[in-house]
């Protein structure tokens, strides 16, 4: 019988599965997870609050950082209620939401200067991270609505994973003051990282008074005072508004299964700074959204997601 020369055995040398360097579809990382939304609070929650890396943290059993812009997207399953609305919110991907984040961890760094020279590196929280809140509410404390990654046994029975640890960065002013940091308003207990970037500075008219002329206007013929002073004038304040940020949060997707059979299940991929988001229901209620949802996190070099730094390096 002649020997089949079609098919090789394929060396272990040449099967990149045996490889200790692997591409990244080799990474052994789930990035598709199913969520659901806890209760929190009293009474009813119309918003839950999630970010990817505590998601990916519990999914996984490792850390993933939360000051990284998360590529990801929120998928929706069609047995929802017919007629429910599920609205994605995220942080916007503008440069002053990632300058608001760096001046925040620059200022954290700083303060902790000091203890991290005198206390011996084996002593430091191995997992510590910066992080900021969402809300001002302790994070996963059950203050408010919180999202979960959602795992089964083999009796396909589903459950959450709500372990882990997470907490809250905090400084210490002069005066004997603990602060977090958050993305919402400020307050006695929390430094709004956008409202102390906005004290870094406003923009200025430039030029901040125009002359309402121009030199040897009457020399030239063809020369005009009006638009000498138009030149100057127009584009002498800036196309936004020059004292103040907008609101940090921009809608990335609306999500819905209609009682006439139209249907929008995924929000696609979308950038999502310190991978934060929000689930807002039209019912009113998130927890009536059950394990109906699921989050994808983009494959890349960031042990298997994709994940930028929000600082500068």
């Amino acid at each position: 019988m002649a020997r089949n020369t079609t098919h090789k055995k394929k060396k272990v040398s040449n099967d990149p599965s045996y490889r200790k360097k692997k591409p990244l579809g080799y990474f052994p990382v789930t990035r598709k997870m199913q969520i659901t939304c806890a209760a929190g609070g009293v009474g009813l929650q119309p918003n839950a609050y999630g970010d990817a890396g505590s998601i990916l943290s519990r999914m996984n059993n490792r850390l993933y950082r939360y000051g990284k812009m998360y590529d990801l997207k929120i998928d929706m399953m069609p047995a929802i209620t017919p007629g429910t609305v599920v609205e994605i919110y995220a942080l916007s991907n503008t440069w002053y939401v990632q300058k608001a984040f760096e001046e925040a961890k620059s200022n954290y760094d700083m303060a902790y200067e000091n203890e991290v020279e005198n206390i011996n590196e084996t002593n430091i929280g191995r997992w510590r991270d910066f992080r900021i809140r969402t809300v001002n509410f302790e994070s996963f404390s059950g203050f408010y609505s919180a999202v979960y990654p959602v795992v089964a046994n083999t009796s396909t029975v589903e459950g959450s994973i709500t372990g882990g640890s997470f907490i809250d960065s905090m400084v210490e002013e002069s005066t004997g003051t603990q602060k977090r940091f958050t993305w919402a308003l400020g307050d006695a207990n929390h430094y709004s990282v956008m409202e102390e970037y906005d004290k870094a500075g406003n923009q200025t008219r430039s030029p901040a008074t125009s002359t309402g002329t121009m030199p040897y206007a009457e020399l030239e013929a063809d020369s005009s005072a009006v638009e000498g002073a138009a030149l100057q004038t127009d584009g002498q304040d800036p196309p936004y508004n020059a004292t103040a940020f907008p609101n940090a949060f921009v809608k990335v997707g609306e999500l819905t299964v209609g009682t006439n059979g139209s249907q929008k299940l995924s929000t696609g991929y979308f950038h999502a700074p310190c991978g934060v988001f929000i689930i807002r229901s039209s019912t009113g209620n998130v927890l009536d959204l059950g394990n109906n949802l699921s989050l994808e996190v983009r494959s890349g070099d960031y042990k298997g997601v994709s994940a930028h730094n929000m600082e500068r390096m």
